[in-house]
């Protein structure tokens, strides 16, 4: 196959996990030399292996291939809205349709986004570690190995069917594709159609729909799955895509949103489980240990994270992407193709120097400055200062930053494992997260707080107020009872710490408590407990049914008829005690009620 290359298109070789160090622990005379080499061996035998061991279920295969085509729809998305030129209509609608049909034995993943030209199918798909999503975290396939996981599915000696047609390139083919490398077939996708489609052959009968269902919720691109039995009736379909996190929250005035453009985007709310979103995919957040019982936000908290390049997240490095010097220098030597500083020559290159090739290592350096490599390893490269080498453009690089270089200040983004199966361990930024979690929720609460502490009348407030601010203001006072932050338990300690007075937090605090009621045309018993009935304070306070309340510790018959009949209610408390608790919401004592 001739490559044919789109003219803004870069593959650059995936995240690594691991990379050669120079730790300047031995000198030239060391039998190895005094510099790090890359790991060899049999190609084919390590990726078979990886192939193999990399991903762990065959429910993996359907999350990559459903993150791929994702990634190839926000693609043509993205370059709809820079205006750069593509084979797609303006109106164009994103879709992924997936299909498993048991009759024809075809697992089929086909989107409509922008195709693979020859160029990003031979140094991108069947490039193992090649990506073309390696600099923007917004977009799965930071690792370029996802292709492989096809195996789970169709077996480690099989192979799959991909059908593509171009939106940049025009290119329309297909080709099988296995371990062994791609086997270019005949024919393609219809002449209309672009896209990609991947047919897999199941090894086992695996139970698509629900890996569907778990790894097509939050994608961006609605995804519809159809499903047909073995005598190829259609037996199931269901449409998935674009769900929110706030989504499955009721509780919206209480929940806590909080979000940093680019980032990530959080929910804290009572109904939340933790789930946690790696772009559009579910991943287990391996908070190591750092788990919702030990944080300080007031709920458990969602997270989608919207990069997964482990970016600075605050910082003096803030939107840097973190890499090995290794990984940095090579971005370098891309970028400022065909110079080389000294420092960067290995110790066999080797310039003309008197008519004749001579290792630089032989030279002092203002005798190799100018020169052209003309045998070793950079062969081909031109020496530059040092000086000069620091003022070209740095390309991709400039949005990284080595490793070595970050400060005690950075914190960065949790990044996957290579298999997304996780997160890799990273309690700083979810203790950093909880916290500013917190810091809103409690800014939310002295809102509400403060506005029936500037309120003409407190109480009439409350009764009018809505139920989600009330929610969130007791919710708000029992978190910080919990939290280490403050300091005592009296309404005056909580009041310092929301900034309003201990009449406020007390109209907020007693809101839940369960009083006794003397229901009306009760009052032949008095005393009686049997003749109650069961009110919060919100309920009575809310409550059009009657008029003025009356407290007692004791409830005299003659006394609890005239208040009735007068459309009041009476609340039996438990001692007289009591009574400054409940009158700050005017409420009245049954003692002082005169009967002729």
């Amino acid at each position: 196959m001739s490559e044919q290359k789109p003219e803004d298109v870069d593959i650059q070789t995936g995240t690594k996990g691991v990379a050669p160090t120079d730790l300047d622990a031995a000198g030239d005379d060391h039998p190895l030399g005094s510099k790090s080499t890359e790991l060899q061996g049999d190609f084919q035998v390590i990726v078979r292996d990886y192939a193999d061991g990399q991903y762990s279920s065959w429910k993996e295969t359907v999350r990559e291939y459903i993150a791929n085509a994702e990634t190839a729809c926000i693609r043509v998305q993205q370059r709809i809205e820079e205006g750069k030129e593509l084979l797609a209509p303006d109106n164009y609608e994103p879709v992924i349709d997936i299909v498993w049909d048991r009759k024809e034995q075809k697992f089929t993943i086909k989107d409509n986004g922008v195709g693979m030209s020859s160029y990003e199918f031979e140094q991108g798909f069947s490039f193992v570690g090649g990506s073309a999503s390696r600099d923007d975290g917004g977009r799965l396939g930071q690792f370029g190995v996802g292709a492989l996981s096809f195996v789970q599915v169709a077996g480690i000696d099989s192979h799959i069917l991909v059908k593509t047609h171009s939106r940049l390139t025009d290119e329309n083919y297909s080709a099988y594709f296995s371990l062994g490398g791609p086997t270019p077939l005949v024919g393609g996708l219809n002449e209309k159609q672009y896209g990609t489609v991947f047919e897999m052959t199941p090894k086992e009968d695996f139970d698509f729909r629900a890996a569907v269902d778990e790894y097509s919720e939050y994608v961006s691109v609605p995804v519809r799955y159809t499903e047909y039995n073995e005598d190829g009736e259609e037996v199931f379909n269901e449409d998935y895509g674009d769900k929110r996190l706030l989504d499955e929250i009721s509780s919206r005035r209480v929940a806590i949103e909080h979000e940093k453009e680019g980032y990530f985007r959080a929910v804290c709310a009572p109904e939340c489980d933790g789930k946690t979103l790696l772009v559009s995919m579910p991943i287990d957040r391996n908070d190591g240990g750092y788990g919702s019982g030990q944080h300080s936000a007031p709920f458990t908290f969602d997270v989608r994270l919207l990069d997964e390049t482990g970016r600075v997240v605050k910082g003096p490095n803030e939107g840097m992407i973190p890499c090995s010097w290794r990984e940095y220098e090579d971005m370098l030597i891309d970028a400022r193709d065909p110079h080389l500083p000294p420092d960067l020559l290995d110790d066999m290159d080797a310039v003309m120097h008197d008519g004749e090739p001579t290792n630089v290592s032989d030279l002092h350096k203002e005798n190799i400055i100018g020169k052209e490599i003309v045998v070793g390893k950079n062969e081909g490269k031109v020496v530059v200062q040092a000086g000069e080498w620091d003022s070209m453009d740095e390309g991709r690089a400039a949005q990284y930053i080595p490793e070595e270089k970050l400060t005690d200040d950075d914190l960065t983004m949790p990044k996957p494992t290579s298999d997304r199966g996780r997160l890799e361990e990273h309690s700083d930024f979810w203790k950093w997260l909880a916290n500013n979690v917190e810091e809103k929720f409690y800014s939310n609460v002295k809102a509400v707080k403060q506005e029936v502490k500037g309120s003409d009348d407190p109480v009439e407030h409350i009764i009018n107020m809505e139920k989600g601010n009330l929610s969130l203001a007791r919710h708000g006072i029992e978190h910080a009872r919990k939290s280490d932050s403050v300091t005592g338990q009296s309404h005056g300690d909580l009041a310092h710490h929301f900034d309003v007075d201990a009449e406020t937090i007390a109209l907020f605090d007693n809101l839940n408590d369960e009083l006794s009621v003397v229901p009306d045309g009760k009052w032949d018993y008095p005393d009686s407990s049997y003749h109650r009935e069961d009110m919060t304070v919100e309920e009575i306070l809310r409550s059009n049914s009657f008029g003025e309340v009356y407290l007692a510790a004791t409830v005299t018959r003659d006394k609890a008829k005239k208040v009735m009949e007068g459309g009041g209610l009476v609340i039996d408390v438990d001692h007289a005690g009591l009574y400054p608790k409940y009158e700050i919401y005017n409420w009245n004592k049954l003692k002082d009620v005169t009967v002729e």
